[in-house]
């Protein structure tokens, strides 16, 4: 089956979509940051990477930039909570500005499990000629 990196820097995050993708027969990486995913896609493939928005080092908006340079036929899911406004300011769309800049599927926390599989079993299955 399918092999998925999960590049998120929360470990109860990775544990939790690991248990969900491997009960559901995929195969599950965990990086905790946008360089330690790249590290491990480029030792080895990956039928898709979860990458989390927002992250120490490198953050997952530039991860997924490096992904489409690097590793363009890489499909890939941008994932991200939802940010608290802060003094009456509307928080930043992360997942909006990801899905415009890379074009590629969402998946917003916190996320049933349905969301989690449908959204990596639509990337699996989409061509990668369609995947932009």
């Amino acid at each position: 089956m399918s092999h998925i990196l999960v590049i998120d820097d929360e470990p109860s995050v990775c544990r939790v979509i690991e248990a969900v993708l491997t009960a559901a027969g995929y195969t599950v990486t965990t990086a905790h940051d946008g360089r330690a995913g790249l590290e491990a896609a480029a030792r080895q493939e990956f039928s898709a990477a979860i990458v989390d928005l927002c992250m120490p080092n490198l953050n997952g908006i530039d991860t997924i930039r490096e992904f489409k340079t690097l590793a363009p036929t890489m499909k890939l899911i941008a994932m991200s909570g939802l940010m608290a406004a802060s003094e009456g300011k509307a928080a930043p769309d992360f997942l909006g500005m990801a899905v415009n800049l890379a074009g590629v599927p969402k998946l917003s926390k916190p996320f049933r499990r349905i969301e989690l599989l449908d959204v990596v079993e639509q990337v699996i299955h989409k061509k990668s000629s369609d995947a932009a």
